[in-house]
């Protein structure tokens, strides 16, 4: 199940384009990895918007060793919100369960 689960992601990670981009501690604050779709009540204070398709990851977070399970784990949720009409809060929870199993 894992494999296919993983081969989704790869196919759904080149259909949509999504970008990564690397931000400092000084802009993503304590938030390691933000997207496009996650709702305003789980990002109290941050200031910024980010771009449709773009995923910011905190920079020591991305040079860091868990930087492609991090990719899996926001890919995964972003693939089940778009393709799947699953809430941020429900996807979130199954890609944490998910990540254990990699």
């Amino acid at each position: 199940m894992v494999f296919v689960i993983q081969s989704a992601i790869s196919d759904f990670k080149r259909r949509a384009k999504i970008k990564f981009v690397v931000k400092p501690r000084s802009v993503l604050g304590s938030f390691v990895a933000l997207h496009f779709l996650v709702p305003k009540n789980e990002t109290r204070g941050f200031k910024h918007r980010i771009p449709k398709k773009q995923v910011w990851v905190r920079s020591d977070v991305w040079n860091g060793l868990h930087r492609n399970a991090l990719i899996r784990h926001e890919l995964y949720e972003l693939m089940l919100m778009i393709e799947q009409g699953w809430s941020y809060r429900e996807a979130h929870r199954v890609a944490e369960i998910m990540d254990g199993a990699w």
